[in-house]
């Protein structure tokens, strides 16, 4: 049977990149990035605990930043998880962490580090997906 010459040719969408991840191994991958964030997130607040860690360290944003760049390095797609893990890592950090005394808190931790840890997490990821898109862009 040969093809409809009116009809647009069936194919599958193309990434940017030139391939898509799909199945279980995106699956994966979004574990993985998930995994390097919560343990960045986590490793910033271990360090300097039990202060908080915008408190006792001044290059708190910049680690953050880091953190997610690191976490979401070369997913141009699905970049959000590495932000995903990286504000879980840094909420379960507080809780866990952090001891409560003295008062209540002006604001839940969840809030906190959802304001204060999120938007550089956020841009970081944003400059590793960037980074790691121009760089299969070179490879090509």
């Amino acid at each position: 049977m040969e093809p409809n010459p009116y009809e647009a040719p069936k194919t599958q969408p193309e990434s940017p990149s030139g391939y898509r991840v799909t199945g279980p191994a995106s699956i994966v991958i979004a574990a993985l990035q998930i995994a390097v964030g919560f343990t960045a997130g986590f490793s910033i607040w271990a360090a300097t605990a039990p202060q908080e860690a915008w408190d006792a360290n001044p290059l708190y944003s910049v680690l953050v930043l880091l953190s997610g760049l690191v976490a979401s390095f070369a997913r141009l797609r699905e970049f959000y998880w590495g932000i995903v893990g990286v504000y879980l890592g840094q909420v379960v950090a507080v809780y866990l962490l952090i001891p409560i005394g003295g008062g209540t808190p002006i604001m839940p931790a969840i809030l906190s580090v959802l304001f204060m840890g999120t938007p550089p997490a956020a841009l970081g990821a944003l400059i590793g997906a960037g980074l790691g898109y121009s760089i299969k862009l070179v490879r090509k």
